[in-house]
């Protein structure tokens, strides 16, 4: 082992070698250098994109979390949940942990704040996450009024229908009369209606009869459009 230990630290540039090197330190209760192996790992990945990045930074908190060192898990933490976009709840319940409960509320307040800064579209759903886990409706329903997705705007409806039908209606009337600008064809009308549909359930009337007229009125010539129509 200690030869394939030296092997690989004179080829740190080999990632499987370098990760390898990690988990041998870990094993053998040597987080120092285990920590300065996970170092390394970022510093190759410095000026290129390389996922591998977040390896060693999940390292980073491994270790951190194995020595209990507070403030380290929650930097290692956020960055994650603010760079790798993926595990999102898993970390939010590590900061959680290791947040005291008068606290929590203001860090996701600035957790929130960050992340809005950032690109809706690529942080969409990391948001939603979040916002979902909180049970932050009204910040919720901003995003969902703010989305382009229709599968997200599909997930959206599920929680906040029934909360806030009349926002909820407004925004797929909205979502379904641009869609139906860009998209052509029986499939796509057919999608759309079926979405008319569910809102008959839960939406207000008068805004599914609005959204049906103006329909009719926008695309008077799609006949397939109108035969479908006909069929909600």
């Amino acid at each position: 082992e200690e030869k394939a230990i030296q092997f690989s630290e004179k080829n740190f540039k080999n990632d499987l070698l370098l990760e390898e090197a990690i988990k041998f330190a870990i094993k053998n209760e040597q987080y120092e250098k285990a920590t300065k192996y996970a170092i390394k790992g970022i510093q190759n990945a410095e000026g290129k994109w390389n996922k591998n990045v977040f390896i060693w930074y999940q390292y980073l908190l491994n270790i951190a979390e194995i020595q209990n060192e507070t403030e380290k898990i929650i930097k290692y933490a956020t960055y994650l949940i603010l760079k790798s976009k993926v595990r999102v709840q898993e970390y939010l319940t590590i900061l959680q942990n290791n947040i005291h409960s008068n606290d929590w509320n203001n860090f996701v307040d600035q957790l929130i704040s960050d992340i809005l800064k950032m690109d809706f579209k690529s942080y969409e759903t990391v948001l939603s996450t979040i916002l979902i886990r909180e049970e932050r409706w009204e910040e919720l329903l901003t995003v969902a009024q703010k989305t382009n997705s229709l599968r997200y705007l599909e997930e959206y409806e599920k929680i906040l229908s029934t909360r806030y039908p009349q926002e909820m209606g407004e925004k797929y009337s909205e979502f379904i009369q641009e869609y139906l600008k860009q998209n052509v064809g029986r499939d796509h009308y057919q999608l759309m209606c079926r979405c008319i549909r569910r809102m008959k359930k839960w939406g207000p009337s008068e805004i599914v009869i609005d959204l049906i007229k103006k329909l009719r009125q926008q695309h008077p010539s799609r006949y397939a459009l109108l035969e479908e129509l006909d069929k909600v």
